[in-house]
């Protein structure tokens, strides 16, 4: 169903955004609060795919789920940014001007200072009191987690207990600490390929093969061709972002296992599993509100940053993930 708030509270000018809600029934005898998964980003929609629902099904049997989808995404009148024609674009989807043209464009539709966590959290609250429930449990992940605790903060009666996974502390200050936890964690997977007896012997030079590989990009972009992403197409594979795909890599243990591969075929020149990881990012980054992403970052950590530091850390403490 749906539910409908103000963009801006108390404004007698203020639109109506109607917010995606889902509630998906207890499988099994409902003994518990209903629990609110709240996405990340921030961002991400919360509407639930079969795998989502399938993963989340031991929570279901005693208790509803409900999902419901941040203003500005999914089908609560998604915001977005035109489209980047390079697959290759990674993170990077957009430069400064076009980002100027993207606000100039939705200006008229949307007041971008009205897509942060505190309007984020203010929704679910009003979500909750219409459906009539009892204060509730939430699970939440990554910039999620921002948003559960927002909802404690300013509106304590409504959250009985919360899980939050990947905390973002909202003193974190994105993006300024991704080159040193990047570096940090690839260091991590090298020493554990080292210390794995297949590992260690199918990737000797891992180090070696990773410093090579981001200083030919350093040097002039990769040509490359992948057929099933842009037929009949050359693409260019730029060092930007291979540090970004390689970083998201990291954040998970399944994908991350198959990184010694992909650089190490990237060291003898075969750069297609290294394009083909940024196309996934690319797409993952799509699949994202870029303008509720850059509303709520802009809003809750760049005030913060000292962008000049923030370098001087990168190069400071990074030797290959200086992507600052």
């Amino acid at each position: 169903g749906w539910r409908p708030v103000d963009e801006t509270l108390g404004s007698p000018q203020t639109r109506n955004i109607e917010l995606r809600v889902t509630v998906v029934p207890a499988s099994g005898q409902a003994s518990g609060p209903p629990l609110f998964f709240l996405p990340g980003g921030p961002g991400e929609s919360a509407t639930p795919g079969p795998g989502l629902l399938a993963s989340l099904a031991p929570l279901r049997e005693g208790r509803d789920l409900v999902f419901v989808d941040p203003r500005g995404t999914g089908e609560s009148r998604r915001l977005d940014c035109p489209p980047s024609n390079d697959p290759l674009a990674g993170a990077a989807l957009w430069s400064v001007a076009e980002v100027h043209a993207c606000v100039a464009a939705l200006s008229g539709s949307a007041d971008l200072t009205r897509y942060t966590t505190e309007e984020l959290a203010r929704d679910l609250d009003s979500v909750r009191r219409a459906l009539g429930l009892p204060p509730v449990d939430l699970l939440a992940f990554s910039a999620g987690t921002r948003m559960a605790m927002e909802l404690m903060r300013g509106h304590p009666e409504a959250v009985r207990q919360a899980i939050l996974v990947s905390v973002v502390p909202f003193d974190m200050g994105m993006p300024s600490s991704f080159a040193r936890d990047m570096e940090d964690a690839l260091d991590h997977l090298i020493d554990d390929c080292a210390a794995d007896a297949a590992c260690g012997a199918a990737y000797p030079d891992l180090r070696s093969d990773l410093d090579a590989v981001f200083a030919q990009l350093r040097r002039k972009p990769v040509k490359v061709q992948l057929p099933a992403i842009a037929p009949g197409r050359t693409l260019s594979v730029r060092y930007g972002p291979a540090a970004d795909a390689v970083r998201s890599l990291l954040y998970s243990i399944a994908r991350s296992a198959d990184l010694p591969r992909t650089i190490h075929r990237a060291a003898e020149g075969d750069f297609v599993p290294l394009a083909t990881a940024i196309a996934v990012r690319t797409r993952s980054v799509t699949a994202i509100s870029t303008p509720v992403y850059l509303s709520s970052t802009c809003a809750a950590d760049l005030p913060w940053l000292k962008l000049r530091a923030a370098r001087q850390l990168a190069v400071a403490c990074c030797t290959r993930a200086n992507a600052l």
